[in-house]
């Protein structure tokens, strides 16, 4: 894990990474092996040099058995050395990502994509069993068509309310979905039903709702710790003010990339967008510090508020049984939308109305980074880094650790600096 954070205004942009990483240590001969730590890993690369424009890397150290370094250095290339647009370099990663092997010089095994697949798959039918239980499915109980159905429905239903894109499609999915689709699914079902059968009449729906998601750009929740949160900044082609993107990538199978847009920002002259602050993964004083609040409470938050609803929304179902089919399966969509996505809304407009307050922190560090030069706005981010890692050595945090490598880029020149010591 890692910390971050990006700044930009008007006449430059700093990243900064804490240079801690964490190796699970998994199981071996039945026993948890300790998780190690390491200080000293770079996680900023350039990837134009004429911009400059650069990427930051956090979560998991490797895009599968490919360490994030060698990525990077083959992506400088394959990107080119002319500067484009920063939002360009989201699709031209994106393209790269979705098959390494093709447009690049790294070498991967066969086995890799159809181990992320079967991954996927698994993550897929953990999901689906959580609508079956929704329908009433026990387990260890009979499975009915009607009741697997209901379940890919509401799974659909909830596709359809999130409105989500796609992921782009290379030549070689259709034949790798033929290919693996069937066994992987039928795999992840077996594993997550546990001996019950399932009714073979539903088997199309099921196939058709997993190959829908396979091409959205939604990760599924149990994967996001497998994902590693990618940001880009910099200056684009006949562009004098920077901008940055952020996606969240988990992994590539059949010649896509999963990932999912995640954050944008861009500096105009206009005084609502001169300055730019945003800070990812192990920011919890930051964020706390802004929004008055951890992220361990705002989920918090958010499970209590669903699980509520849940119990609330089970209860007048009951009362409802009577009604028309139609009209009830219309309003347990509507309260499935709502226990979902409740706490999540209060948690963003309470942080909006904290962050948005003059006397905030937020407003009060956005003009300190709104008149800073590129020296001043340099250590701008080292104190806020500072602050996380101070936070980290308190909890005795060692996936957060110093030296924190700064960053510094303005049109047509970059530089690199550390400050502190390893925690």
């Amino acid at each position: 894990m890692t910390s971050e954070v990006c700044l930009m205004n008007q006449q430059a942009i700093v990243l900064g990474a804490d240079s801690a990483v964490t190796m699970s240590g998994g199981i071996r001969d039945g026993k948890i092996v300790e998780s190690q730590h390491q200080t000293g890993v770079d996680k900023i690369f350039i990837i134009n040099k004429d911009g400059p424009a650069a990427a930051m890397v956090s979560g998991s150290g490797s895009f599968g058995p490919v360490p994030w370094n060698t990525v990077f250095e083959q992506f400088e290339a394959y990107a080119g050395a002319g500067p484009r647009e920063v939002p360009d370099y989201s699709a031209k990663i994106v393209e790269f990502l979705s098959d390494l092997q093709a447009k690049s010089k790294i070498v991967v095994g066969p086995d890799w994509e159809t181990a992320c697949f079967q991954t996927f798959a698994d993550a897929f039918a953990l999901e689906y069993t959580r609508f079956l239980g929704g329908e009433g499915w026990q387990r260890d109980g009979q499975l009915s068509a009607a009741v697997a159905d209901a379940a890919i429905r509401r799974f659909n239903y909830l596709l359809d309310t999130w409105d989500m894109g796609t992921v782009p499609r290379g030549p070689r999915l259709e034949q790798f979905l033929d290919d693996h689709l069937g066994g992987a699914l039928a795999k992840a079902l077996g594993r997550q039903l546990a001996g019950t059968a399932f009714p073979e009449a539903s088997i199309p729906g099921l196939a058709t709702l997993f190959s829908r998601i396979v091409i959205t750009n939604r990760i599924p929740p149990s994967l996001m710790r497998l994902t590693t949160q990618i940001v880009v900044a910099g200056y684009g082609k006949d562009v004098i003010t920077p901008s940055m993107f952020s996606i969240r990538v988990l992994f590539a199978f059949g010649g896509i990339v999963k990932y999912q847009p995640y954050g944008k920002g861009e500096v105009t002259h206009d005084h609502g967008k001169a300055v730019h602050f945003s800070s990812f993964a192990q920011d919890h004083a930051v964020r706390a510090m802004i929004f008055g609040v951890t992220p361990q409470f705002e989920r918090a938050l958010q499970n209590e508020a669903r699980d509520a609803l849940s119990g609330i929304f089970q209860s007048l179902r009951n009362e409802l049984s009577g009604m028309d089919k139609d009209k009830l399966a219309l309003i347990e969509d509507y309260m499935e939308f709502i226990a979902v996505t409740f706490g999540s809304d209060v948690a963003d407009l309470a942080k909006k109305a904290v962050a948005g307050d003059a006397n905030s922190a937020l407003r009060k560090i956005l003009a300190q980074i709104g008149v800073a030069n590129a020296r001043n706005l340099t250590a701008i981010g080292g104190q806020l880094m500072n602050l996380v890692i101070a936070e980290s050595k308190l909890a005795q945090n060692l996936g957060v650790a110093g030296p924190v490598r700064l960053l510094t880029m303005t049109r047509g020149h970059w530089e690199f600096s550390e400050i502190g010591e390893p925690s």
